[in-house]
C-alpha cells in the first residue's frame, strides 16, 4: 500500500493510461507530456518514464512479460504520446488455452451478494441501511435461490411448447406460467436484489402506495411487484456476514450488473439507459481488457464503455439498440462513476468521435 501511494505521487504532472488486451497480447500506454517521454526504467510490472523537462511517472502495468524492449513513444497529437508493447508469444498462447473453453460473456460474474456468498457465511444478516434493523436473518430465511435470469419473463414464451389457442386464455396462461411463487421464507436472488412474499418479511416491511419501507424507521427499501411480490434493492441495506464483517452494495453496481445480464442473454453492444427525465446511450466497446488508470488504480477484467446523450442513426445502422428503465439512484451513482473516470484520461483518449469514454470495474 505503501509503495502504491508513493508510484501515485510520481504520476503527477503525467497523466496516461494504460490498455491491455490479453486475447492478442498487446499493451498500449498513452500519455501527455512535454516533448517525447522516454522509458528511463523498466521492472516487473512497472514502466518508469520521463519527459524533456524531466517530468517523471511511475507506470504500473496489468501484465508483464513484454517482447521488444527497445520500443519508443510515438506522437499522436502535440502532447500527445503512445508506446505499444507485445507480450510474448507463450503468455498468450496460454491465456488463450487456458480460457478456450470459457465463453467471455457467460464467464462474467453474476454480481455481489450471491447465493455462494450467503451460503458461505453462515448467519448472514441484511439490514437496513438507516436503522439497522433486521429485513432478512435465519429467522425469516430458509431457503436461497438465484433468479434464472433479469430477463426471465421475455424468455417465457420459449419455454413453453403447449400454449392456449384460445385467446380469451392467453392472459390466464401468462399470469400461471410468467410469474414466480417463492414459498415463505424463500429468498430469491437478483444482480441487485431480494425477491420474496410478502408473509416472509411480516412485521420487517411495510407497504406505502406500492413502495416498501422498513417498519421501524420507514426508510426507503423497494418496491412490491405486480406480482405482489416483495423487491428488495441491494442498495438500500447492508449485509453483515457471522465473522462481523459489513459490506454495502454501490447503487451503481445496479445498472453495471443489469447491463452484464444483457450482455449474457442477448450480446447487447448498445443500450438506452432511461431514468425519470433523463437518458443515456452506452456502447459496450470491450469486455475483458485490463487497464490502469492515470491514479495507477489497475482494473483486471473490466468494461471499456463509450457513452453519450444523444446518439445518431448513423452510428447504430444496422445495431440493435436495447432500452432499460433504471432506478434514479443508480442511474445517478453510475453516470457520475463514467464521469469521473472520464475526466481523468489523457485529452487523447477521452474521446471517440462524439462518445465519451470511460471503464466500468465489475465487482464480483
Amino acid at each position: 500500500m505503501i509503495q502504491l501511494l508513493q508510484d501515485q505521487m510520481k504520476t503527477e504532472g503525467l497523466s496516461f493510461l494504460v490498455e491491455h488486451l490479453p486475447r492478442i497480447g498487446t499493451t498500449s500506454i498513452d500519455i501527455c507530456a512535454v516533448g517525447q517521454p522516454v522509458i528511463v526504467s523498466r521492472g516487473p510490472g512497472k514502466l518508469c518514464v520521463e519527459d524533456t523537462e524531466e517530468n517523471k511517472a511511475t507506470i504500473l502495468l496489468p501484465c508483464e512479460e513484454f517482447v521488444g524492449e527497445q520500443a519508443k513513444f510515438t506522437t499522436v497529437s502535440p502532447g500527445c504520446y503512445r508506446l505499444r508493447l507485445k507480450s510474448r508469444e507463450e503468455v498468450v498462447n496460454a491465456f488463450n488455452c487456458n480460457n478456450k473453453a470459457r465463453n467471455v460473456f457467460m464467464s462474467l460474474p453474476e454480481g455481489k451478494w450471491s447465493k455462494k456468498e450467503l451460503i458461505e457465511s453462515k448467519g448472514f444478516r441484511i439490514l437496513c441501511l438507516t436503522c439497522r434493523t433486521d429485513i432478512i436473518n435465519e429467522q425469516n430465511c430458509f431457503k436461497i435461490n438465484e433468479m434464472p435470469s433479469e430477463f426471465w419473463m421475455e424468455l417465457m414464451d420459449y419455454w413453453h411448447c403447449h400454449k392456449p389457442h384460445d385467446i380469451s386464455k392467453e392472459n390466464e396462461y401468462s399470469v400461471r406460467y410468467n410469474s414466480l411463487k417463492p414459498l415463505k421464507g424463500e429468498i430469491l436472488l437478483g444482480s441487485a436484489f431480494f425477491l420474496a412474499q410478502q408473509d416472509t418479511f411480516a412485521g420487517r416491511v411495510k407497504t406505502e402506495n406500492g413502495f416498501l419501507q422498513c417498519a421501524k424507521c420507514s426508510a426507503s427499501l423497494g418496491e412490491e411487484t405486480q406480482d405482489h411480490l416483495f423487491k428488495i434493492y441491494k442498495w438500500q441495506v447492508l449485509l453483515k456476514k457471522s465473522n462481523k464483517e459489513e459490506d454495502v452494495f454501490p447503487p451503481e453496481q445496479d445498472v453495471v450488473f443489469t447491463l452484464l445480464n444483457l450482455i449474457k442473454g442477448y450480446s447487447t453492444r448498445y443500450v438506452l439507459l432511461e431514468s425519470e427525465s433523463s437518458k443515456l446511450f452506452v456502447w459496450l466497446f470491450a469486455i475483458g481488457i485490463d487497464v490502469t488508470l492515470p491514479d495507477n488504480r489497475v482494473l483486471t477484467n473490466c468494461i471499456k464503455v463509450l457513452y453519450c446523450d444523444e446518439i445518431s442513426e448513423k452510428e447504430t445502422k444496422g445495431s440493435n439498440i436495447e432500452q432499460l428503465k433504471v432506478k434514479p439512484v443508480p442511474m445517478r451513482h453510475f453516470v457520475q462513476m463514467l464521469e469521473q473516470i472520464h475526466e481523468s484520461l489523457p485529452s487523447s483518449v477521452k474521446q471517440f468521435d462524439l462518445w465519451r469514454v470511460s471503464y466500468i470495474k465489475i465487482t464480483a
